[in-house]
């Protein structure tokens, strides 16, 4: 019970749920490590977990050293449980799935300085609640090799677009449905170079004109990817 204590939460004894075999962060395509990379995937998504029950997890083991795919979407969880999951040893966690649970600007930026995240590469936060200003101050400090990014759902609109646009690694896949991102935005990321290498982008519900869309297609054809409009 040490992740639990040390978190001030009680928590008691429950069955461990089993590590899934079909679970990773971005659907589309798929991101996962090299083989000789290859750990445990883990998937807790749809427990509708609190902060509790989350650690309750965490003490039991359900996530460990070898965890390098985590869904913990349609849960509910808070800052305090990004804090409580960065306080454990996880070298090969190369993927993480959030999406839906109240993390808001703070747990993103527990993600962006937390040195358990920095071998993320895929990190899909859609629904959580993320304004323009936390992505901003998330992408000054994100894990080096992230690269495939979900963040439908969330209000950033242009000037999170803007922030994307600037992130000197560039994208390989980004999710961006119902982000409230606009024709400005939109142009501001095309003309970026942020998207030479994205082989997926998703800008659909944003209500972007032919303009836009055939903006986005531009960098994105040069990867020979695809751009989900609709």
């Amino acid at each position: 019970m040490a992740v639990a204590a040390a978190f001030g939460l009680t928590v008691a004894s429950a069955p461990l749920p089993s590590a899934a075999q079909d679970s990773t962060a971005m659907k589309k395509p798929r991101n996962d490590p090299p083989p000789s990379r290859r750990g445990r995937r883990v998937d807790l998504s749809g427990k509708k977990y609190k902060d509790n029950g989350f650690v309750r997890q965490l003490s039991r083991g359900a996530v460990g050293p070898t965890t390098n795919v985590l869904d913990l979407s349609g849960n509910r969880l808070t800052p305090r449980s990004i804090e409580a999951l960065g306080s454990l040893d996880l070298p090969m966690l190369t993927s993480l799935t959030l999406d839906g649970s109240p993390i808001g600007d703070e747990g993103l930026l527990v993600l962006g300085r937390a040195a358990t995240f920095r071998q993320l590469r895929t990190l899909s936060v859609a629904r959580t609640g993320i304004t323009a200003e936390g992505l901003a101050a998330f992408l000054a400090t994100a894990p080096p090799a992230l690269t495939n990014l979900s963040l439908d759902g969330n209000n950033i609109g242009d000037a999170g677009a803007r922030a994307l646009a600037g992130y000197k690694a560039g994208w390989t896949t980004l999710g961006l449905r119902a982000v409230g991102l606009s024709s400005q935005g939109a142009s501001d990321l095309a003309g970026s170079g942020a998207l030479d290498r994205c082989s997926y982008l998703d800008v659909a519900d944003n209500g972007l004109d032919e303009a836009s869309t055939d903006a986005l297609w531009k960098p994105v054809s040069i990867a020979s990817g695809q751009v989900v409009t609709e």
